[in-house]
């Protein structure tokens, strides 16, 4: 895939995110997913690297991303991806919403 199709695919993902348009879930260990109707995304961490696999309806990756085969402005964005997709999927903005909000009822 071309650099710009790379940061184009990317940059949405991480708009619709950003948006509350994709609910991503937990899926393994470092690794969080969202489903289209004929698609899947997986996000996840290995090591050191990070990727992003797509695959078909029936669940076979028909590609991957990764520092590979990636540039690094698509790279990059594919790091920022992860970190918000892993905070929506564990509910971290949510948590932290909460606890602010009991200390400034207990203060």
């Amino acid at each position: 895939m071309e650099n710009e199709r790379q940061i184009e695919f990317v940059s949405e993902l991480l708009v619709a995110t950003g948006r509350g348009d994709l609910s991503w879930k937990s899926a393994f260990k470092n690794s969080f997913f969202v489903s289209f109707p004929e698609n899947s995304i997986e996000i996840g961490r290995a090591r050191d690297d990070f990727y992003l696999a797509l695959s078909d309806g029936g669940g076979q990756e028909i590609y991957r991303w990764s520092e590979y085969n990636m540039n690094t402005d698509a790279y990059s964005k594919l790091t920022e991806l992860y970190d918000v997709a892993r905070r929506k999927a564990l509910g971290v903005d949510a948590a932290v919403d909460s606890i602010i909000s009991r200390l400034r009822r207990a203060g």
